[in-house]
Order: structure tokens, then sequence, then C-alpha cells
């Protein structure tokens, strides 16, 4: 009787996902550079970040919000969708910034922000947070 030696489908879809795996792990996993924040190593160096924008971190409804914030004038906040960052909308925050002060948030357990919210509305989620943080008071109704 003869009986092939062959690799059975189950072999090969191990070897294919332990690859999938690191790969995906080596590509999504935070870089780091020594003494920078986990949160700043994407922008460390950057002209362009570092004459505009900063990183800051606010407490909103027992989450630690981080979020990105540059610019000067009417208050625009960013919100990405998920798996995504503050930094998705980097192509578009210098722009924003010339007439706008930009708030990019990291959605909570996104990014650096972490905690669970009470709610998933813009308000909650930080962009009212941050942006009330750092507006001017509203002028007197008269």
């Amino acid at each position: 009787m003869y009986r092939s030696r062959r690799t059975g489908p189950s072999t090969a879809a191990t070897v294919t996902l332990t690859l999938l795996l690191t790969i995906g792990t080596a590509a999504c996993s935070t870089p780091t550079d020594g003494d920078v924040a986990p949160y700043a190593v994407s922008t460390r160096g950057d002209p362009e970040f570092e004459s505009t924008f900063r990183h800051e971190f606010a407490d909103v409804e027992g989450v630690r919000m981080h979020y990105v914030t540059g610019g000067s004038g009417r208050p625009v906040g960013l919100i990405h969708g998920g798996p995504q960052t503050w930094y998705g909308w980097w192509q578009i925050m210098p722009a924003r910034a010339k007439h706008h002060t930009v708030y990019a948030v990291d959605l909570p357990e996104e990014g650096d922000s972490a905690g669970s919210p009470s709610g998933y509305d813009k308000a909650t989620l930080g962009c009212r947070g941050a942006a009330d943080r750092h507006a001017p008071p509203p002028a007197p109704q008269g």
C-alpha cells in the first residue's frame, strides 16, 4: 500500500496563520525610541509638527483622552474611525491649523487614550472636552 507524505491543509494553514500573525504584530506594534513617550514617537523630529502642534491629555467622563492640538481660530474637531488614531488626520491638519484650532482626538481604547466612556457621543469622547478646555470664554449676549 502506497502512502504519500504530504503536508495536510492544517499544517499549511498553521504556518500561514503564524506568518500572518507575526507580520501583523510587527506592523501594528507601537514603536518606541528611548525616552520618547509612545504617543510622540511618530512626530519626534518633525519640524512641521513641532512648530504648530503638541500632544495633550484631558480627563473626560473618566477617560484619559489623548489628542493633538495646534493652530488658532475657531475649533475644529477631528475624530477618526476605527481602528485608527489621530495620525490618520495628519495630512490635512497643517492646512486646517492655518485658520482653526485643530483637535485630533484618539478615541477611547485607541491610540494613547485609555478607559471606557459612559457614552460614545462626540461630546463624551473628548471633542467638546478638549475644545472647552482651551477655547476662549463665549462673548456676552446682550
